[in-house]
Parts: structure tokens; C-alpha cells; sequence
């Protein structure tokens, strides 16, 4: 039931942020979108700009994290020590279209 209330949400959002760009299209005059016309530059202009903003928005999000929030949380789990360390750790590496053989010989070692 959850799982379908979450998509049912992320649907939601989605038809919402279509609407809204189907609006805006609505509201800009008709011959914005024809090639041939002077104002046909500025649509383009503004899909690169939200296109390259969207960059910089995951570019500054990233740095945020690298520099801020993981030297935080670094720092906080070696505060609680040897402790909290899993005493297994169990990693599941595909090998997709490598012969069985050659898998074999590299995690054998």
C-alpha cells in the first residue's frame, strides 16, 4: 500500500509539473515557437539556461556534500569507534558477459 501511495505521489508531481509547463507554453505567443521568427532565440536561450541551471544546482549540491556534510558524518562515526563497525561485510559484483573463468581467476586471488 505504501509503494503504491508513493507512486501515486511521484505521478501526481509529475502531471502537476506538465501542467505547469503546458501553461507557460499557452501563455507565450504562438510565434515564439516558429524557427523562422527574431523571438525564437530567447525560447532557446531560456531552455538552456534552466538546462545548465539544473547542472549548477546538482554541481553545488554535490560540492556541499563532499566538503560539508560527509567530513561531518565521517567524523561522527569514527567519534563511536570500532564498535560500530559491521562485523561482516558482504558485496554482490556482477559480471555481466565475462566468462566464468576469467571472474573466477580475479576474486580467487
Amino acid at each position: 500500500m505504501q509503494r503504491l501511495q508513493t507512486v501515486l505521489l511521484q505521478c501526481a508531481g509529475w502531471l502537476l509539473y506538465m501542467s505547469l509547463l503546458m501553461l507557460i507554453a499557452l501563455a507565450l505567443p504562438a510565434d515564439i515557437f516558429d524557427s523562422q521568427s527574431k523571438h525564437f532565440i530567447f525560447l532557446v536561450g531560456a531552455v538552456g539556461i534552466w538546462r545548465y541551471s539544473m547542472g549548477a544546482t546538482h554541481f553545488i549540491r554535490g560540492m556541499i556534500f563532499l566538503y560539508i556534510v560527509y567530513p561531518y558524518l565521517r567524523r561522527k562515526v569514527q567519534k563511536m569507534g570500532d564498535a560500530t563497525a559491521p562485523s561482516h561485510v558482504y558485496l554482490m559484483v556482477t559480471s555481466f558477459r565475462i566468462e566464468a573463468l576469467t571472474t573466477a581467476q580475479v576474486y580467487s586471488r
